[in-house]
């Protein structure tokens, strides 16, 4: 599925296009689906479906050459975020624990939600598969909490023997990171003296790598290197908003860009980050429904309201692409964000670039959702969400694809 795109169409509808296509290709219809994903051998398309009664998470193999069960299907505690294991086969997903209000992260196969079996409970949870796929990188609770947990565990043993490895408690970040080869992981801690800290740590280190941080970190490491990015802000604040800064095991810093920046993503071939800031005033943004940076990924099941300012004017973003190299940074495009874009994705991007990538796999482009028709929206009538392709290429412009939504790259 080289070049593919997976997306929703404004009537729900589950759909897939590749960049040489004039038309996508309908997947499905019976439902009204988000969020879908390729797995990593590019086989399978799942996404999130909700019908008038009930809803659940399909998945659906793209050759036709066989019908699958849904892997979850009910009236209640429907999931709102799902990640494909390295072995294309297994999925886990985040849905309501009730009674007690809790997350449960799942993991089920594509043999049907009977073999679903409760990996974790708790808020927040975040968590990074293993390349090998073998391990999961699990990061629960908030710092402080007695039952917070972060860990190495084997999802695939029974609950006894699942914990491998306990790291240590929680500090103040989000999701955890492994490196690419899968030899280093890196989290964030509060050590003894109570300062916050980014740990780099892994096998064979003689001693773990440790880098003072304010505030919410936000870690991603590069897709082909020992190198860690992150975010995190400039002086104590409870957000991950800030300057942007990449370290290699040495653990020396090096700030790419000062600018407060939201939200970062790696291109896959580990050469460029892409990074958004705002382009309009910055307390509007910290007043948004739906931005909240500590909180679980996801957070709520119904959408925030569309972005705006106090006085009702659209937010703006600026997606910005780094040279990690060189330290070059240049503006290649400002947007208007779709709700789900600011309300799901941007608070909990380094969960989402584990499982839906916003850059080709080629490394050449990049797809936003971003809402036109801006005289429109003035006017009274709502925009229109669409697709937009944003080349790595400066010399390349953006290229619209039509109306749709909740974009994600196939890996390969």
């Amino acid at each position: 599925m080289h070049n593919a795109l997976a997306y929703v169409g404004i009537d729900g509808r589950l759909l897939l296009r590749r960049l040489d296509d004039a038309e996508p290709v309908v997947v499905a219809a019976d439902r009204f689906y988000q969020f879908p994903a390729f797995s990593p051998n590019g086989r399978y398309l799942a996404a999130i479906g909700g019908g008038r009664a009930d809803g659940g998470l399909f998945v659906f193999a793209l050759d036709g050459s066989e019908s699958l069960p849904p892997l979850l299907e009910s009236r209640g505690g429907l999931p709102f975020y799902f990640y494909w294991a390295p072995d294309s086969f297994h999925l886990t997903y985040l849905a309501g624990l009730p009674p007690r209000q809790e997350l449960g992260l799942r993991l089920v196969s594509l043999r049907g939600e009977e073999t679903a079996r409760l990996l974790a409970h708790g808020r927040p949870c975040f968590w990074q598969w293993s390349p090998s796929g073998a391990h999961i990188l699990l990061r629960q609770g908030f710092a402080g909490d007695r039952e917070g947990q972060l860990a190495f565990i084997d999802p695939f043993a029974t609950e006894d023997l699942r914990v491998e490895r306990d790291l240590e408690a929680p500090g103040l970040f989000q999701s955890p990171g492994i490196s690419p080869n899968g030899r280093h992981w890196a989290y964030a801690r509060i050590n003894m003296g109570g300062t916050p800290e980014i740990v780099i740590d892994g096998l064979h280190m003689e001693e773990a790598v440790c880098v003072p941080h304010h505030g919410v970190a936000a870690l991603a490491w590069s897709p082909t290197r020992d190198q860690l990015a992150w975010i995190a802000p400039a002086a104590p604040a409870r957000a991950s908003y800030g300057p942007l800064r990449v370290m290699g095991l040495d653990g020396q810093p090096r700030e790419l860009t000062r600018a407060m920046v939201l939200a970062f993503f790696w291109s896959p071939d580990g050469d460029r980050i892409a990074y958004f800031t705002l382009a309009t005033a910055r307390e509007d943004f910290l007043r948004l429904p739906g931005v909240r940076p500590v909180s679980d990924p996801g957070g709520r099941q119904t959408e925030p309201q569309a972005p705006a300012t106090r006085d009702g004017a659209p937010i703006f973003l600026n997606l910005w692409i780094a040279d990690v190299s060189s330290g070059k940074t240049r503006l290649a495009y400002t947007f208007r964000p779709t709700d789900v874009f600011i309300g799901r994705v941007l608070p909990f991007f380094d969960q989402y670039a584990h499982s839906h990538p916003i850059w080709s796999p080629d490394s050449r482009h990049l797809i936003l959702n971003e809402l036109i028709g801006r005289k429109a929206a003035e006017r009274g009538s709502r925009p229109r969400a669409s697709l937009t392709l944003i080349s790595a290429d400066p010399r390349q412009p953006p290229r619209n694809l039509g109306p749709g939504l909740m974009p994600a790259w196939c890996r390969i």
